[in-house]
């Protein structure tokens, strides 16, 4: 970085980064909506990324364990992920990592909805699928969730 304008979108990228991890996608925007060109946002990038201050796997890892914590499925998880420009196999990667809890956490929120002898209920069973599908889990996922609980009752 040579450029005074390369050292304030560095500048303005750290104070980004201080408060949270960003994807290099996120950054990008940011630095063009302030004004910087594509040749200053490629160095900045560059430097940010050499010195570790910027990393896609990190900012992957953080964002997929705090949607799961929310609660959120693997589609919703990962359709975030690839808006923000991370790749599908890095996503994947991590979203693998939580598969157990995963499935806990629609456990959790099958019984939230709904008492447990109240699964024989179809009306029941199709409200609790479309509120899980919206909550990004697929049929399998919540397939699996629902037999769990019958075989646990």
């Amino acid at each position: 970085m040579t450029t005074d304008a390369s050292q304030t979108a560095y500048n303005y990228c750290i104070r980004l980064l201080a408060r949270r991890e960003y994807a290099k996608k996120e950054i990008t925007i940011k630095l063009k909506q302030a004004g910087y060109t594509q040749t200053d946002i490629d160095a900045c990038l560059d430097a940010l990324v050499q010195q570790n201050y910027q990393s896609d796997e990190r900012f992957t890892e953080m964002l997929v364990r705090t949607r799961v914590n929310q609660r959120y499925g693997p589609k919703k998880i990962a359709y975030e992920l690839s808006q923000k420009g991370i790749a599908k196999t890095l996503a994947q990667q991590y979203l693998a990592e939580f598969d157990d809890e995963l499935l806990g956490h629609a456990q959790a929120l099958i019984l939230k909805k709904a008492h447990a002898s109240e699964l024989t209920n179809p009306a029941v069973k199709n409200s609790i699928t479309r509120y899980l599908i919206s909550r990004g889990y697929d049929f399998d996922l919540i397939r699996q969730a629902l037999k769990q609980i019958k075989q646990d009752q």
